[in-house]
């Protein structure tokens, strides 16, 4: 039963009330028209909680701006929502088409530093991101008394002889919610193994990301990956603020799980906002956190992967390079929840810092 506007309200209470359930719950397709954004595809939602997203479908179904109650919590890089025949995939220049927004894919096959593997030369953090889905259906359905939105489609990493990698998804949104759930199904559809990364590169930004936002990230085990050297601390980290002189951070996380979960929360009491990212970590075993709050970035990264970020090379060389069978298929889930308010904001972090 959705809770709308303070009442919890049945179905056949909430038709009475409204036109058409577009009026609070829905979500549609629309098309960039300008510049370098020109046809992209995106699919708009609003939850009737306050939350709105947008999904780019030309852009890997990553998920763009994020806004609770008009707040802005995603990052959004100035090259804006570039089009897929813009990508240059040679060495680092995939950030001249990195729009951010609140998380994009690294990957099928590739995440992290540009490397050269297995005979290919292999671009900052993979393609996948780069390139539009098909199939794409978006609807809405009833479920007893719960109204559900959805998009789902399907992004190919192929080519004629060679790799055939299949990223089935569907992200999915409750009407009077704060929460979105995307559920992905990646399957090598070649007749040959093929190396399989992914990351879900999370992009978070002001006014969120401010001096004294607090991350609790409930890790055993924390790295720097450029030394390998292990980094000691508690499941607590704060945000020092913007600074010309800031310099990047980059930790790899071994995370605790409770009941084949894992996940973290980033809040700004302040702000009284913050997120809760949960997920299924039977075939995501880190999470990635990277940081820049140099003056005019201000991003604070923290997706969970099943790899490093130091490139294919470099994770085949430590022999935990993700090697999927023909036709082997691997699933992964994760939601993203909007705090509202320090009770939501404490609940979680006394979760997260307990597992």
């Amino acid at each position: 039963m959705a809770e709308l506007f303070g009442k919890k309200a049945a179905k056949e209470w909430i038709l009475k009330n409204v036109g058409d359930i577009s009026q609070i719950c829905g979500v549609r397709l629309t098309e960039l028209k300008e510049g370098r954004s020109k046809g992209v595809q995106a699919a708009q939602f609003w939850t009737g909680s306050g939350l709105e997203f947008e999904v780019l479908v030309s852009r890997g179904m990553g998920i763009g701006a994020f806004r609770y109650k008009g707040i802005p919590l995603a990052w959004m890089s100035p090259t804006g929502a570039v089009a897929p025949e813009y990508y240059e995939p040679e060495g680092g220049a995939m950030d001249r088409s990195y729009v951010g927004g609140l998380f994009h894919n690294g990957g099928l096959r590739s995440v992290g530093f540009p490397s050269e593997d297995a005979g290919e030369s292999l671009g900052l953090h993979g393609k996948i991101a780069n390139l539009p889905a098909d199939n794409v259906c978006t609807d809405g359905y009833w479920d007893g008394d719960d109204y559900y939105v959805f998009v789902s489609g399907r992004v190919r990493e192929v080519s004629a002889l060679g790799e055939n990698m299949v990223l089935r998804r569907t992200i999915r949104a409750k009407m009077g919610s704060n929460e979105i759930v995307i559920e992905d199904t990646v399957e090598n559809a070649s007749p040959v193994p093929s190396p399989h990364m992914i990351l879900y590169h999370t992009n978070y930004g002001f006014p969120l990301i401010q001096e004294g936002t607090k991350m609790t990230i409930p890790a055993s085990r924390t790295i720097d990956p450029v030394s390998g050297e292990e980094i000691p601390g508690g499941p607590v980290s704060v945000c020092a603020g913007v600074s010309p002189d800031a310099e990047q951070v980059l930790h790899v996380h071994d995370m605790k799980e409770k009941d084949g979960w894992s996940g973290y929360v980033i809040a700004n009491k302040k702000l009284g906002l913050g997120v809760r990212v949960k997920y299924e970590k039977k075939n995501l075993n880190r999470l990635i956190q990277w940081m820049d709050e140099q003056d005019g970035r201000n991003v604070v990264e923290v997706g969970p992967s099943n790899c490093s970020c130091m490139g294919r090379a470099a994770e085949r060389a430590a022999g935990t390079l993700v090697i999927l069978q023909p036709g082997e298929i691997r699933d992964y889930c994760v939601s993203f929840k909007v705090l509202d308010g320090a009770e939501q904001i404490e609940k979680e972090e006394r979760y997260y810092s307990g597992m």
